[in-house]
């Protein structure tokens, strides 16, 4: 899992350096874009037991529409910095899940979560990147609170299982009801 998140913060850090990179830097911002790309790449290699490999997919998809003609350079920059925030969030809750481990329950939390990544198979678009890293951090909220209290609920367990089972239509609109039902979530 070490080498894993060491190439999600690599990518992260080319993510980053793209949004802050001026608009007439094009060579310097194509050249973030094929390190990002390489880097997502690795990481997918990496990934223990495949896991994340979809939403790394997504990513990948998301960078290589954005090399495309036709994109502005604000579009862009909106892009690389929600992709930034998704990868922390994402770097996040795998130290937290890794940390909690040990938890009653706990492994029970990451396997309805990593089936949650698992579903997040959309068409690229800065719109729906967004909703997925929105999505992303209410999950690494209720890790956080359910972590908070030492154990695993049914209530959250079963909550996760519908958020699932509403990703597994493919829909977009899956995801606003997805974070719909993680808001009302309480351990």
């Amino acid at each position: 899992m070490k080498d894993f998140v060491e190439k999600l913060v690599e990518a992260n850090s080319w993510a980053t350096s793209y949004a802050m990179e001026p608009y007439d830097s094009y060579k310097r911002r194509k050249g973030y874009m094929d390190k990002l790309l390489r880097a997502l790449a690795e990481a997918m290699g990496k990934a223990p037991d495949g896991r994340f490999v979809p939403l790394l997919q997504y990513m990948a998809n998301v960078v290589a529409n954005q090399m495309g003609l036709g994109k502005t350079e604000p579009e862009r920059e909106a892009a690389f910095s929600t992709m930034s925030r998704l990868l922390n969030s994402l770097i996040d809750l795998i130290t937290r899940m890794e940390e909690g481990k040990d938890l009653p329950g706990h492994s029970d939390l990451s396997e309805r979560v990593m089936d949650i990544l698992e579903m997040m198979e959309y068409r690229p678009s800065v719109r729906t990147l967004g909703k997925v890293q929105r999505l992303v951090e209410e999950m690494y909220r209720l890790i956080d609170r359910v972590l908070g209290e030492g154990r695993v609920s049914e209530r959250v367990l079963s909550a996760l299982d519908e958020v699932v089972f509403v990703l597994s239509r493919g829909e977009e609109e899956a995801l606003d009801e997805a974070r719909s039902l993680l808001r009302g979530v309480r351990p």
